[in-house]
C-alpha cells in the first residue's frame, strides 16, 4: 500500500479523517511525518499547543494510533494509516512537507536524537543541513557506535557534490567502501577525496590542517592492505602517526590498529601485542568502544597464534561486555568475538557452542557489512558442520565462503580461501582436490612479499599434511622441520602443536616409534593446558595407536586418554552419517543424526 490504493483511501477519508473536526485533520496531516510521536513533538512541528489533548482523543476513539510505552508518552499512527496520511498531505498542501520536516528534524537535535534529526533533515530536502549534521555525528555513529550501514545510506541519500565537497564525508564513504570490500570503487574515488582534502586543508587553521591528510593516509594504508600491497601499509602508518595530531584519538588508534593488524597477520607476536595494547588504550581513554573492539579483536588473535585460548577467550569476553548497548541489543563491530569464541569452541571440540556463537558471528557479520568475517565464519561452519558429519551444511557453508572470497578479491584472501577449501577436502577424505591445491601452490615464490608471513607458514604445513597423505614422508619431514625451526622463533606454539603431531604421524609409518613419541608427547604437552582436542580428533587412524603408545608411557597421559576416548566415540557417532552422506547432499535439507538413527 503506497497510500493512494482507491479503496482504501475512499474508506479512510469519507469515514475517519473527514468525520474530524478541522483542527484534528490538520493535525492528523502535519504529524504524519513522524515515525513517533510525542505531546512536545507535536506540539513543536504542528505549531499547536494542545496535542495532548489531541492525542489523547485520538487514542479513546481508538483512530489507528499505538501507544510504544506502558506511560503512554510515545505513540505511532498504524503503518497504513500513516502512509495515507503522507499521500494525503502531498496531494493536498505538498508546501508544508519541507518545513514539517525541518521542524521535526530541529526538535530531535534539540533533545538528543540525532539519527532522528539527520532523517528528517535528509527528507526535507535540505542537504547543506543534513550534510552539516552527519559531519558533526558521523565519527560517533561509524566508530562509537559501529553503524557503518547508516552512514553509508546517509551518504547514497545526499546529492554526490555535497559529499565530495566536503572532505569529512568523502572520507566516511571510503571507510564504507573499505567495509564492504568495494576496492575497485574506492580506488577510483580516491582522486576525488585528495582533492577534496587539499582544497579543505588549505583553508584550515595551524592546528586544524594535519587531521584530514592524517586520515587520509590510514584510508591509503587500508586499501594498500586489502589490495595486496602489504609492504606499502607500514609507509602510510607511519606518514599518518607523524602527523594526525594527538587529540585525534579515533584516528590515531585506527592507525595503530591497522599497523597492530598486518603485525598479526606477518606473526610479529611481540609487535603485534605491544601494538594493539596501545592501540585499545587510546580508544579506552577517548570512550570509543568501537575503536577497542578493533584493537582487541585483532589482540586475541595474537593470543590464538601464540596457543594462549584462555587469554583469547578473555579478550573476546570483554568485546561481548563492550558491544552491550545501552537500550539492548549488541554493537555488530563485534562480530569478531562471536566467530572467535566459536573458533575456540572448535578447537576444544565442542561443537553445539561452538554452532551457536559461530551463527550469532554470522548475523552480525552480515548486518555490519564486513564480508571478510562473512567469508570467515561461513568456512568455520563449515568446518563444524564436517566434523558433526553433516557434509551437505559444511558444502553449503563452503561455497558461499568461496562467494565471499570472489566478492572481495583480496590477492592474499583469495589464496587463504583456496588454502582453507584445500585442508576441508582434505578432511574430507579427496586428496586430488588438495594435490591440485598443492601443486597450484606449492612452486609460488613470495618475493614481492603480497603473502602474509603467517599464512605462507600456515600453507607450508598444509602441504606438508598433503605431501604426507600422499606418502612422501622424507618430503613431509623436511617441510615440518622448516616450519618447526620459523614457529619456535616466532612464538607460534599453536603451530607447533600441529608440527608435532603431523611429525609423529611421519615418524609413525616410517616405523620409528621412538621418535613418533616424543614428537606427539611434545604436541600433548602444548595443547593439554589449553584443552586443544580437534587437531588430534581429525587426525587419521594411525593417531590411536600412538596414543596409547603415550598413554603406556605416561607422557600427558590424563589428556592422551581422554583423546582416545573422543576419537573413539567420534567413529562410532559419525559413522552412520557418513554411510549415508551421499544420498543426504541430494536432498533439499539433509537429515538429521536422530533422522539417521
Amino acid at each position: 500500500f503506497a497510500g493512494d490504493d482507491r479503496y482504501v483511501v475512499d474508506y479512510l477519508l469519507s469515514e475517519v479523517v473527514e468525520r474530524q473536526p478541522r483542527y484534528i485533520q490538520n493535525f492528523l496531516l502535519q504529524t504524519s511525518i513522524l515515525d513517533r510521536l510525542n505531546v512536545r513533538l507535536c506540539n513543536h512541528v504542528t505549531g499547536q499547543v494542545g496535542s495532548q489533548q489531541i492525542l489523547e482523543t485520538l487514542e479513546q476513539a481508538n483512530l489507528f494510533i499505538v501507544p510504544l510505552d506502558n506511560r503512554r508518552q510515545w505513540f505511532r499512527y498504524h503503518h497504513l494509516f500513516a502512509e495515507f496520511l503522507r499521500a494525503r498531505l502531498r496531494q493536498t498542501t505538498p508546501e508544508l512537507e519541507a518545513d514539517l520536516q525541518t521542524r521535526a528534524s530541529q526538535w530531535h537535535l534539540e533533545h538528543g536524537g540525532v539519527d532522528d534529526a539527520v532523517e528528517h533533515a535528509l527528507l526535507s530536502g535540505d542537504f547543506t543541513a543534513a550534510a552539516d549534521l552527519i559531519e558533526e555525528q558521523g565519527a560517533r555513529v561509524m566508530w562509537s557506535q559501529g553503524r557503518m550501514r547508516t552512514i553509508r545510506r546517509w551518504l547514497e541519500t545526499l546529492p554526490p557534490n555535497e559529499v565530495n565537497r566536503r572532505p569529512y564525508l568523502a572520507i566516511a564513504r571510503s571507510w564504507s567502501l573499505l567495509s564492504t570490500g568495494e576496492l575497485e570503487t574506492l580506488a577510483a574515488y580516491l582522486p576525488v577525496v585528495e582533492a577534496s582534502v587539499r582544497a579543505q586543508t588549505a583553508e584550515c587553521r595551524a592546528d586544524q590542517g594535519p587531521v584530514l591528510p592524517g586520515q587520509l593516509e590510514v584510508v591509503r594504508a587500508e586499501l594498500a592492505l586489502f589490495q595486496g600491497e602489504i609492504n606499502e601499509v607500514g609507509r602510510y602508518i607511519e606518514r599518518a602517526l607523524e602527523i594526525l595530531p594527538e587529540h585525534d584519538t579515533i584516528s590515531r588508534a585506527l592507525a595503530m590498529q591497522t599497523q597492530g593488524y598486518v603485525q598479526r597477520l606477518q606473526g610479529e607476536v611481540v609487535g603485534a601485542e605491544l601494538t594493539l595494547q596501545a592501540a585499545h588504550q587510546l580508544s579506552q581513554a577517548a570512550g570509543n568502544r568501537s575503536g577497542q573492539i578493533f584493537a582487541l579483536v585483532d589482540l586475541a588473535e595474537v593470543y590464538m597464534i601464540r596457543g594462549e585460548f584462555e587469554r583469547a577467550t578473555a579478550t573476546y569476553q570483554t568485546m561481548q561486555r563492550l558491544a552491550e548497548q545501552p537500550g539492548g541489543g549488541i554493537n555488530p563491530v563485534a562480530c569478531g568475538a562471536f566467530v572467535g569464541l566459536g573458533r575456540i569452541h572448535f578447537a576444544r571440540g565442542d561443537y553445539a557452542p561452538a554452532l551457536a556463537l559461530l551463527e550469532e558471528g554470522l548475523v552480525l557479520s552480515e548486518r555490519v557489512g564486513y564480508r571478510n568475517y562473512v567469508r570467515l565464519t561461513h568456512f568455520l561452519l563449515a568446518q563444524v558442520e564436517e566434523a558433526s558429519g553433516r557434509r551437505s551444511r559444511a558444502m553449503s557453508h563452503l561455497h558461499a565462503a568461496l562467494d565471499a572470497s570472489r566478492a572481495l578479491n583480496t590477492p592474499w584472501i583469495v589464496a587463504r580461501m583456496a588454502m582453507e577449501e584445500a585442508s576441508l577436502r582434505l578432511a574430507q577424505g579427496d586428496l586430488p582436490a588438495a594435490q591440485r591445491w598443492a601443486a597450484a601452490t606449492g612452486g609460488r615464490l613470495d618475493l614481492d612479499g603480497a603473502m602474509p608471513s603467517y599464512q605462507s607458514h600456515e600453507e607450508q604445513l598444509l602441504l606438508a599434511r598433503v605431501e604426507q597423505a600422499s606418502g612422501d614422508y622424507a618430503a613431509a619431514q623436511t617441510r615440518l622441520a622448516r616450519c618447526r625451526q620459523a614457529a619456535q622463533a616466532a612464538d607460534w606454539q599453536r603451530s607447533l602443536i600441529d608440527i608435532g603431531l603431523q611429525e609423529a604421524l611421519c615418524y609413525a609409518v616410517q616405523n620409528q616409534p621412538v621418535a613418533a613419541r616424543q614428537a606427539l608427547g611434545e604436541a600433548l604437552a602444548l595443547a593439554a593446558p589449553q584443552d586443544a582436542v580437534q587437531v588430534f580428533l581429525q587426525a587419521g587412524p594411525t593417531l590411536s595407536p600412538l596414543l596409547q603408545d603415550a598413554i603406556d608411557h605416561d607422557l600427558v597421559a590424563t589428556f592422551a586418554k581422554r583423546l582416545l576416548d573422543r576419537r573413539a566415540t567420534a567413529v562410532t557417532s559419525t559413522a552412520g552419517v557418513n554411510e549415508y552422506a551421499a544420498a543426504s547432499n541430494a536432498l533439499e535439507e539433509p537429515l538429521t543424526a536422530r533422522e539417521l538413527e
